[in-house]
């Protein structure tokens, strides 16, 4: 018997299934590699964009030490004492290193007074340097106000605060608009005897705010009548510093009078007595100076005394106080109380009087003086003084944008409060 063997498959069949074998395999690997080059390039984009997000994070970290930096030099460094309204700018730039000493960044910081009240604090941190983000930037703007100073104070008496008639106390905030529109009842007085009665508010008046008395004082016996705040003790008290004679002054008038004319303040001025009459103007030309140095002034017969834009006025008084009345104005074009500063001096201890339909915007300081309001006469600003007395239907609009202001030639606060920045905005411009 013959055994045969099973006949073999083609040649060309059993080669063509090595072939679909091979391609398959090779087109695994070709997948495969496309997979691992996608995963690395997508490992390679996230290490990018990481390093991007870092690059920022820094960035940011490097704006916000310099806008703390410049917080300190405010309060405790080379710029302490510097005051808003001076139209300055300061600049700071450094490096930003770690505790290795590694330069990670750098700082650079504007610091101005732009609205005059407060102070703005530009920051803008980059990444260091040997990087290839180094060109990215962030900025972080800080507002900031010194409150608690002087005239922080509606009124402020070492002796005496009283209201008699209708007389009337509120606030606003000239930052915010023109009073009334951002009138609020929130202004604050205080007087600093130990004793009773030190803050006297008549029935018929009223005082849209806080009243403070002595620290050792009983709030209720030391502050009589309609309040809509609360009565408080004051932290400390103190007595108010003098302001000392100024000197060097160009023009020298005795009897300076002002009648129906036009005069244009474009020098400091000295005179022994000043008298505006009949619809007189003094235009103020420039940061003015007038000392009335000891028979007083008087203007009325609706007299002005003009301060605009880029221009400031301070009048100190010696021996005789300054009357304004009549429908008499002081720096109400421009509207701003820290235009116009009225001082008294230590022998100035007599009343200063806005009567008879006058206006004034100004901040007034008689640490051995009195001022009084009377027939509708209206002030906006502020008041310091031996005692303040308000009478009749007259009215005091405290401007609370004075908080952040540091009157030039005044002594430096001695109460609490007014020693650190106040933040009030901390916001990430870019």
């Amino acid at each position: 018997m013959t055994i045969r063997s099973a006949p073999g498959r083609p040649a060309g069949l059993r080669c063509g299934h090595r072939g679909s074998a091979l391609a398959a395999i090779l087109i695994s690997v070709m997948m495969m590699a496309a997979v691992v080059i996608t995963a690395l390039v997508g490992i390679s984009a996230s290490s990018a964009q990481s390093r991007g997000r870092l690059a920022r994070e820094q960035a940011l970290i490097n704006a916000e030490t310099g806008a703390n930096r410049a917080l300190w030099e405010i309060e405790y460094g080379d710029w302490n004492g510097w005051s808003p309204g001076n139209h300055q700018s300061r600049f700071l730039t450094s490096d930003v290193t770690t505790g290795a000493g590694e330069i990670v960044g750098s700082f650079t910081v504007t610091v101005s007074d732009p609205s005059k009240h407060s102070i703005t604090i530009a920051s803008v941190g980059s990444r260091g340097t040997g990087y290839d983000t180094s060109q990215i930037t962030r900025q972080v703007d800080v507002t900031v106000t010194k409150p608690g100073g002087w005239f922080q104070w509606a009124m402020l008496g070492s002796e005496l605060i009283k209201f008699e008639g209708r007389a009337e106390l509120d606030a606003y905030d000239s930052s915010l608009g023109s009073y009334p529109a951002s009138a609020s009842a929130d202004a604050k007085i205080a007087a600093m005897p130990n004793a009773s009665q030190t803050v006297k508010i008549n029935s018929d008046a009223l005082h849209h705010g806080d009243a403070y008395c002595h620290p050792d004082a009983d709030p209720n016996a030391a502050i009589i009548g309609p309040i809509t705040g609360q009565r408080e003790r004051l932290d400390s008290v103190f007595e108010l510093p003098q302001i000392p004679i100024p000197s060097g002054f160009t023009v020298n008038f005795v009897d300076w009078t002002i009648d129906d004319s036009t005069y244009i303040l474009d020098e400091d001025v000295k005179c022994k007595r000043l008298e505006m009459i009949k619809h007189a103007v003094i235009e103020v030309e420039g940061h003015r100076r007038l000392y009335i140095y000891q028979d007083g002034g008087i203007i009325k017969d609706t007299s002005e005394i003009r301060i605009p834009d880029g221009s400031s006025l301070r009048i100190y008084l010696a021996s005789k106080p300054i009357w304004v009345e009549k429908n008499a104005r002081i720096n109400t074009g421009s509207q701003d109380p820290s235009r116009c500063i009225i001082y008294g001096l230590s022998d100035m201890v007599a009343e200063v009087e806005l009567k008879e339909d006058s206006a004034v915007y100004a901040v007034f300081y008689l640490p051995s003086g009195t001022f009084r309001t009377i027939d509708r006469a209206v002030l906006y600003g502020s008041v310091i003084g031996r005692a303040v007395n308000l009478k009749d239907d007259s009215w005091v609009h405290h401007d609370k944008a004075l908080a952040a202001f540091a009157a030039p030639g005044m002594p430096a606060y001695p109460g609490a409060g007014g020693k650190s920045p106040t933040i009030v905005s901390w916001k990430i411009a870019r």
